[in-house]
C-alpha cells in the first residue's frame, strides 16, 4: 500500500521515489498515488486496475454477457456433468452433512413448515399415494438396505418398539425417545426383578440383552409402567402381572417398582 509521509514521498515495497506535491497523481479506480514515471499520461495505478475500470464500461458488459451466454449453450452437458460431481463430493464432507443436517432439524421444526406440509398432503394425497407406490417399486432393494440400517439404530429401534406396541393395543402409547433414555439412566441398565446387569442389544458382547418390560401388562405404554428387564425374566413373566410374578419367585416386591405403581 502506498503511503504519504510528512516529506511528500511516496513509500513503495520496491524503493523510495520523491515526489513533489503538486505532481502526485491518483488512480482513477482505487484512488491510490501514481509514483512519478515517464508516461504522464497514465491514469490506473496498475494493470489489474486498467481491466476493473475497462469491465464496468457498458458496452463491454454487454459483450462478456453474449459471450457467456454462448459458451454455456455449447458446454451445457459439460457443466452440467462438472456441476454434478462437484456437489456430490461437497455433500460427501462431514462438516458439510453436519451443517445440513442441523440446517434441515431446525427447518422442520418450524410450525409454519409443518402446517405447509399437511396442506400439501390433503391436496395431493392421491399423487402422493401413486408416486409413493412407484418409487417404492423401482428402489425395493435400496429401501430395504435404509430400513435395515436405520432399524440398528436407537431412533430406528424405538419407532420399532412403538410399532409393536400399537399392534398389540396397548392403548395409550405416550412416550417419547427422551423417556426411553430417563427409563435407562433411573434404572442404571439392572434387570428390575433379579438385580442382573444388563447389555444394550446394539453393543451385545455377552450376557442379557436390554428388554423393557410392562409392569402392568395389559396398561398403557407410559414412563411409569416400564422398566428394564433381562431377557430370562421377561420371557419367565409373560403376560403376568407383578404381584403374580414376585409370588411365583417367592420374594418381596421391590420398594422402587411399589413407588412406580401407585404414581401410575
Amino acid at each position: 500500500m502506498h503511503k504519504i509521509g510528512k516529506n511528500k514521498t511516496i513509500i513503495k515495497s520496491r524503493g523510495i521515489h520523491k515526489l513533489n506535491r503538486h505532481k502526485v497523481k491518483f488512480c482513477e479506480w482505487c484512488k491510490n498515488p501514481i509514483p512519478e514515471i515517464s508516461r504522464t499520461d497514465k491514469i490506473y495505478c496498475n494493470r489489474k486496475c486498467k481491466q476493473s475500470a475497462y469491465r464496468q464500461r457498458p458496452d463491454v458488459k454487454e459483450n462478456i454477457k453474449e459471450r457467456n451466454r454462448k459458451y454455456v449453450e455449447k458446454h451445457r452437458e459439460e457443466l452440467r456433468k462438472y456441476h454434478r460431481n462437484y456437489m456430490r463430493k461437497y455433500r460427501e464432507r462431514q462438516d458439510v452433512k453436519k451443517k445440513e443436517k442441523k440446517y434441515s432439524k431446525k427447518y422442520e421444526s418450524r410450525p409454519e413448515t409443518k402446517e405447509e406440509r399437511a396442506i400439501y398432503r390433503v391436496a395431493h394425497k392421491i399423487e402422493k399415494r401413486i408416486y409413493d407406490s412407484e418409487y417404492h417399486k423401482k428402489n425395493r432393494e435400496k429401501l430395504n438396505k435404509q430400513k435395515k440400517e436405520y432399524d440398528k439404530t436407537p431412533r430406528g429401534r424405538f419407532s420399532r418398539f412403538l410399532r409393536k406396541q400399537r399392534r398389540r393395543g396397548r392403548v395409550p402409547v405416550e412416550i417419547t425417545f427422551e423417556q426411553m433414555k430417563e427409563i435407562k439412566k433411573r434404572d442404571k441398565n439392572i434387570c428390575q426383578y433379579c438385580g442382573k446387569k444388563t447389555i444394550n442389544k446394539i453393543d451385545y458382547t455377552g450376557g442379557d440383552k436390554l428388554v423393557y418390560d410392562h409392569l402392568d401388562p395389559y396398561g398403557g405404554t407410559i414412563i411409569n409402567n416400564l422398566v428394564i428387564s433381562c431377557k430370562s425374566c421377561n420371557t419367565v413373566k409373560t403376560d403376568k402381572d407383578v404381584f403374580e410374578f414376585f409370588l411365583l419367585k417367592g420374594e418381596p416386591i421391590p420398594k422402587k417398582i411399589l413407588k412406580l405403581l401407585e404414581s401410575q
